[in-house]
């Protein structure tokens, strides 16, 4: 794992935090402090687990959210999630200012083991799917295919799955039921990006639109 991955956890680290104890104005805050250290932690953990079992994909995927090849597309709706999650911080932070909600501590742990098992089921996702890149391309030096095995005979997109998991588990974890609005946001998006990444992987990648009558479901099965 290079030190320049470790270092830019670190620092998206530091920027969710302090937007979230900045904007909740004060430090004693219990879950938020779960999720300033755990995320970093599970993100460094999935990634080093990554490196050891499946090396060609570990390094795509520590490559950046911003890439050349990327569809324009794409990269307009990360710059917008990117956006979104940066309010939701600041969204949890004044619901903990000015208490707005009252989630249950047994609500918060559920919200916390939600985030936690998504960091787990990325790292499976990837073992199984070497061309599962962070953005939206067409990975024809790697010889891109579709893969149809494991969680993908199921349903196409499994890593955004786990992440509107995740999506919903980070409000639930910081006590925030406003943070679902933003949340429900970024929910949006990714179902815009999925519909982006599919037109992208219909025109360019061979056997695409055989597996899509294949597996019907997008992310959940017998539902979308």
């Amino acid at each position: 794992m290079k030190p320049g991955f470790i270092l830019k956890e670190l620092i998206w680290s530091v920027v969710w935090g302090a937007s979230l104890l900045f904007s909740a104005g004060t430090a004693h805050w219990l879950s938020a402090w779960i999720y300033i250290i755990g995320t970093p932690l599970l993100s460094l953990l999935s990634s080093h687990l990554l490196h050891r079992n499946a090396p060609e994909i570990a390094v795509e995927r520590t490559r950046g959210a911003f890439q050349k090849e990327q569809t324009k597309p794409d990269r307009a709706v990360l710059t917008m999630m990117m956006m979104i999650k940066f309010c939701s911080m600041i969204v949890a932070g004044m619901d903990k200012r000015l208490g707005w909600s009252d989630v249950p501590g047994w609500l918060q742990i559920i919200g916390a083991a939600f985030v936690a098992l998504t960091y787990y089921t990325t790292y499976r996702v990837a073992i199984e799917n070497k061309f599962a890149a962070s953005v939206v391309k067409i990975q024809q030096s790697r010889g891109h295919k579709v893969i149809d095995t494991g969680p993908y005979q199921y349903i196409r997109h499994p890593m955004y799955t786990g992440l509107i998991v995740r999506t919903i588990g980070t409000p639930l974890l910081l006590g925030s039921w406003w943070g679902l609005c933003p949340a429900s946001a970024m929910i949006i998006l990714v179902v815009v990006r999925i519909l982006f990444e599919e037109r992208a992987l219909s025109t360019g990648l061979d056997g695409y639109n055989g597996y899509i009558a294949r597996v019907p479901y997008r992310l959940i099965p017998l539902v979308w």
